[in-house]
């Protein structure tokens, strides 16, 4: 069984339905579905994730955490940010450790969404940077905690058109990027098959982002 947070919209809609297509057995997790509505902002319902795991007795091959929101920090509330580091860090941790029991040993993996934001750091959100530098430092450590049975690896999209942000990408933030254009979330698909098909990868972080970071 393959977990996808996040999958109502973006690139966790795409990497959902990409499953899908294939044959997968994929359950979409988001407060809108597709098959499992929960709000994994809430500790409350990231514990009723698990419980549905035990309850259906089944073995998770692939968990992608990919549920997210980005905040410009200076115009939210407190009560905004606290949601934010709460869904963006705190519940990645926690799925990790409450889904790793219920994973299939040996053939295993764990998928994390953060963004180049954790490498270029950008000014105007400073605390969604951080958080998506800790996922990729979150990743190499549970890399090493899970291994050898489960594999552990990142992937960080640059300009996406998704829904995290509000109306069209400005254009003088396409035209920083080496590529000249935003990228799709079909274009995650082949980055997230090759993490998974790479026995030998754990630990790493793929960047995938036009050239941004370069």
């Amino acid at each position: 069984m393959i977990i996808v947070t996040g999958a109502s919209s973006g690139i966790g809609q795409a990497l959902y339905s990409y499953f899908l297509k294939s044959g997968e057995y994929v359950v979409g997790v988001s407060r809108r579905g597709p098959d499992l509505c929960l709000d994994l902002s809430n500790p409350k319902d990231t514990f009723k994730l698990k419980g549905w795991i035990v309850s259906n007795d089944e073995k998770v091959d692939c968990l992608i955490n990919n549920a997210g929101v980005m905040l410009f920090e200076n115009v939210c509330s407190s009560l905004e940010i606290q949601s934010m580091v709460q869904l963006n860090l705190v519940t990645i941790d926690s799925l990790h450790r409450l889904i790793f029991p219920h994973m299939r040993m040996g053939v295993g993996s764990i998928i994390n969404i953060a963004s180049s934001a954790g490498i270029t750091a950008e000014a105007e959100m400073p605390l969604y940077s951080a958080i998506k530098a800790g996922i990729h430092v979150m990743t190499r450590a549970y890399a090493k905690l899970f291994a050898p049975g489960i594999r552990v690896n990142c992937i960080s999209p640059g300009l996406f058109d998704t829904n995290l942000v509000e109306g069209d990408t400005p254009q003088d933030l396409i035209n920083a990027v080496p590529l000249k254009r935003i990228g799709q979330p079909e274009e995650i698909v082949p980055v997230v098959d090759l993490l998974l098909k790479c026995k030998y990868m754990t630990g790493a972080n793929l960047i995938i982002d036009g050239g941004l970071c370069a």
